[in-house]
């Protein structure tokens, strides 16, 4: 079940919907087709293969609904500045490149954001041929792992340095990558 939340302080609901597809598809397109169901919501794609769980996605649209209410915001649109969090990159080619969705992609997630919970409760039921699955967002098996080591460039070091703490490894990684997140403004 998809679950609508809200942001209060920035007056946006977001929902965060997993799934799978069996068969590759034509991201682009079905970017585009979301988009049209509701022309007032920011709708983007990721590749759930390269997301630390529900954590990551959350900060990421928290992270970029900041940037846009401070004006500090890379990007025009919301969706893009999500897409740049998530990825913890400046370039929106790179972000693409470690987050996108492509005809090899199976596991993915549709992030929706928008001020008008009924545009976003309309969105979520045009999702239903979409099974939400959420075990796709927070499981993590040693594949996943090594993706998420891979994409974010987690060295030996800081994870030794994490698990000495004796934090999980799942924990581990998703802290990482959301410090990585939080320092996107500061790079140069």
């Amino acid at each position: 079940m998809t679950e609508i939340s809200k942001f209060e302080e920035y007056g946006k609901y977001f929902l965060i919907h997993p799934f799978h597809v069996d068969e590759p598809i034509e991201a682009e397109g079905l970017l585009q087709n979301l988009r049209n169901v509701s022309t007032d919501l920011d709708v983007q794609l990721v590749n759930l293969d390269k997301v630390a769980g529900r954590k990551h996605l959350y900060f990421a649209i928290l992270n970029s609904l900041n940037a846009f209410a401070k004006g500090t915001n890379i990007s025009r649109t919301l969706a893009v500045e999500f897409l740049l969090y998530a990825s913890a990159q400046k370039q929106i080619s790179e972000a693409i490149k470690r987050m996108g969705v492509d005809k090899e992609t199976r596991n993915i997630a549709i992030v929706a954001m928008g001020g008008n919970e009924q545009s976003i409760r309309f969105f979520v039921v045009r999702l239903a041929e979409y099974r939400s699955d959420d075990a796709l967002l927070d499981g993590f098996d040693k594949g996943k792992i090594n993706e998420l080591l891979s994409t974010f460039k987690v060295s030996e070091k800081e994870l030794k340095a994490m698990t000495e703490k004796r934090t999980p490894i799942k924990e581990t990684i998703q802290k990482l990558i959301i410090e990585r997140m939080a320092l996107l403004p500061t790079m140069i």
